[in-house]
């Protein structure tokens, strides 16, 4: 359970730790995005709660769903411009 409010030491602590997920308020949702890892909203509006049986139910399902949702293959992919201007480079450069 982290205090911080920075961004910025969310991230460090991530990279220092080599966290898996975070799970935190919505407005850390960028910071997660940043870091390329998956991120679990758990704010005080929620519809349903984390409470008993059913609660750890749920949050088991939506623990499931943000780590194996498709979208972090992609994300953890390099850019295929960066890969491309990588390659680019190199040939120009062999070239003069």
């Amino acid at each position: 359970i982290l205090e911080q409010n920075s961004s910025e030491e969310i991230l460090q602590i991530i990279n220092e730790n080599l966290a898996d997920m975070l799970i935190a308020d919505k407005r850390y949702q960028d910071t997660s995005l940043t870091a390329r890892i998956p991120f679990l909203d758990i704010n005080t509006e929620r519809n349903h709660p984390y409470a008993g049986y059913i609660g750890i139910l749920e949050i088991a399902r939506e623990l499931y769903a943000a780590f194996y949702n498709p979208v972090w293959e992609q994300v953890c992919r390099p850019a295929p411009w960066s890969v491309g201007v990588e390659s680019a480079g190199n040939s120009q450069q062999e070239e003069i």
